[in-house]
């Protein structure tokens, strides 16, 4: 019997084995798509282990998760493919609370189990979910962690627009924000200046009009390049799924060229802390950089991204849109960055007024799960 089949049943033995496990004993489960979601997910787990004693199962998709090594005695591990087994697992899953950064549960081939007394969306963008998500993502959880005022009256708005039951709404934050805030004042602190050259860094959104997809990017790369910047390329996790024959002839054009740099994980921050400047499209990202880092946005001017083919008729303006102009300008790529961004101010947008729960939504987030077990398991 090959290695490779003895490590595809020994994932189905584990994974019978939790099933089988009496609801009472895994209480709370944390599902990953991957290792690019542990960020939004790891302090909320480690806030649960804080303040309570309940074990907590983490299943991932991903032998490369961080969340596959994190220890706790009371922190179990589980790894499932992301085909026919992970099917099975959401229509046989028999936990009381499963939280996931995961839209669409319910909606394709994932059925929402009647056995999991709690379905619990939270956060991996800023973005709006009437507008940067198809319709229904999020019709089939029974509770959704929103990042700011915002978000709850969209949910509202989808609610009442498509006849649908009120969900719970919880008033949570964003835990990639207060990471971001709390590493980047320690990064500040210790960083020492490596080189004199500036850095950007390209971030774009996946969407079928974004940078990759529309083939902006090597124009960009070399623009910059030419203006002596310093760059890297980071794109979305489902752009290197989506658009991986693209991102790989970008890589043969530049990879010997010094000024250019890779990145294919959002696991890690540097590239954020180094860089002087983002450019982007429509992603989320260009909100994170302009709360926590306080620095210039440059978006290049590709049409919105829009996955709801109802979101003119909701009649209610995407987070991402209102703010656009407040924290970026829209570089033609043929202006002079520098120009553009040195007398361009973040500092005037206060993030407060937006979000919930600045550098404490771990804490809020844990004690809704623990208060929510103690009150509906009695």
């Amino acid at each position: 019997m090959s290695v490779n089949l003895l490590t595809y049943l020994n994932k189905w033995i584990k994974m019978f084995d939790y099933i089988a496990l009496d609801k009472s004993h895994k209480m709370i489960t944390f599902y990953s798509e991957g290792k690019n979601y542990w960020p939004y997910l790891n302090g909320l787990i480690e806030a649960i282990h804080r303040k309570s004693d309940f074990t907590i199962y983490y299943v991932t998709s991903d032998q490369d998760d961080p969340g596959l090594s994190y220890k706790n005695h009371k922190y179990k591990s589980l790894l499932i493919d992301d085909g026919y087994m992970r099917n099975w697992f959401f229509t046989h899953l028999n936990t009381f609370v499963l939280v996931t950064t995961m839209p669409d549960i319910g909606n394709y081939q994932l059925v929402k189990s009647k056995d999991t007394n709690f379905f619990i969306y939270t956060q991996h963008s800023l973005m709006s979910p009437n507008c940067s998500y198809r319709a229904g993502s999020f019709n089939n959880y029974d509770i959704i962690f929103c990042s700011g005022e915002y978000m709850i009256n969209e949910h509202r708005k989808a609610e009442s627009f498509y006849n649908l039951p009120e969900k719970i709404l919880v008033e949570h934050g964003y835990t990639k924000l207060d990471k971001l805030l709390n590493d980047y004042s320690h990064h500040i602190k210790s960083y020492q200046l490596q080189s004199n050259h500036k850095k950007v860094l390209l971030a774009p959104s996946w969407n079928k009009d974004g940078i990759i997809e529309s083939n902006l990017l090597e124009d960009i790369i070399q623009k910059v390049i030419n203006q002596n910047y310093l760059i890297t390329l980071r794109p979305h996790p489902e752009s290197l799924k989506a658009s991986c024959r693209k991102l790989q002839t970008i890589l043969d054009m530049f990879a010997s060229n010094p000024s250019f740099n890779y990145e294919d994980s959002i696991t890690s921050n540097l590239s954020l802390f180094e860089s002087d400047v983002l450019i982007t499209d429509w992603s989320g990202i260009s909100l994170e950089y302009a709360f926590a880092l306080k620095k210039p946005v440059l978006y290049i001017n590709t049409p919105q991204k829009i996955l709801n083919p109802d979101y003119e008729k909701l009649q209610i303006q995407a987070f991402e849109s209102i703010l656009r102009e407040k924290i970026g300008i829209v570089w033609n790529l043929n202006e002079s960055i520098d120009d553009l961004i040195k007398n361009h101010n973040t500092e005037t947008v206060n993030y407060q007024q937006y979000i919930f729960n600045i550098g404490k939504c771990d804490d809020v987030g844990a004690s809704y799960i623990i208060d929510l077990i103690k009150k509906c398991s009695n």
